[in-house]
């Protein structure tokens, strides 16, 4: 995975293929390298100044960390994520983001609530704007959704919680996915509980409510993007979510499969 690929203890005196790996990663980790995009040696290497030698390295290194893939005859690539691994993602993410809120629930004070509050807001109203738009700013939303779900980790107490889940970076990773499957950001608040939903099951100090919400807020809104590729429409069925909203019926998914062979060429930057 992306989080496999560390930075270097002293970047200045790594060598050339590991800071060539290590920047590889990072512009995954920031969206400018997308999921299936196709990468080059010699424009690496190009770029960065350096022979081919150690960026043969450092690719080595990225297929071996499930990084990068080889296609015969075809490239180097961004690996792609199949639909089905993205839901077993954000399955993992919702049990542990909802052990986070649970705990956070019982420990935030007024000021912490204040605070996610004001986050949450601002994302409810901002982050579906940006998605909208022609060209959307996918930094800015996994940055904004990041800080978010990483503080209420941090406000757990749960400091083995909070290192799992920015070791891994499920969030960001989970929404670097979605976006590489065109699985559309915005989701209706009538089924999905927004940030400020979160927050509002925070502040009830019951902790079964800010799990559920927030178990719900990462799940229903899987389902939720993968109905709208699908062409789907959400079916109301008996029960709800801790908001009082109709959960779904989701069909169970296909497999991703990715193109055998991609025609673009992407250099890192």
């Amino acid at each position: 995975m992306i989080s496999d690929v560390e930075r270097p203890k002293n970047f200045k005196l790594a060598s050339q293929a590991d800071r060539c790996a290590f920047g590889i990663a990072e512009e995954i980790r920031n969206g400018t390298l997308r999921p299936g995009q196709k990468i080059g040696e010699e424009s690496v290497a190009k770029k960065l100044g350096i022979g081919r030698a150690p960026v043969r390295i450092a690719f080595e290194r990225l297929v071996s960390a499930g990084v990068l893939s080889r296609v015969h005859r075809a490239g180097t690539f961004v690996r792609k994520i199949s639909l089905e691994e993205y839901c077993e993602l954000s399955d993992v993410r919702a049990v542990l983001e909802g052990l986070a809120a649970r705990l956070a629930c019982e420990r935030s004070s007024p000021a912490d609530l204040t605070r996610l509050e004001t986050m949450a807001t601002d994302m409810d109203v901002r982050l579906p704007t940006i998605e909208a738009t022609a060209t959307p700013d996918w930094r800015e939303i996994v940055r904004a959704e990041s800080e978010f779900h990483s503080e209420i980790a941090r406000l757990s107490g749960n400091r083995m919680l909070a290192r799992i889940l920015a070791v891994q970076d499920l969030v960001r990773f989970c929404f670097q996915v979605g976006m590489a499957l065109d699985l559309a950001y915005a989701t209706s608040q009538e089924i999905v509980p927004h940030h400020l939903a979160v927050v509002r099951a925070l502040a009830s100090r019951d902790p079964d409510r800010a799990e559920k919400t927030m178990r719900d807020h990462v799940l229903l809104a899987k389902e939720q993007r993968i109905l709208n590729l699908s062409g789907l429409r959400s079916k109301p069925r008996e029960g709800s979510n801790s908001d009082g909203h109709n959960t779904v019926i989701l069909p169970k998914p296909k497999p991703h499969k990715s193109p055998a062979r991609e025609t673009e060429v992407v250099s890192p930057g």
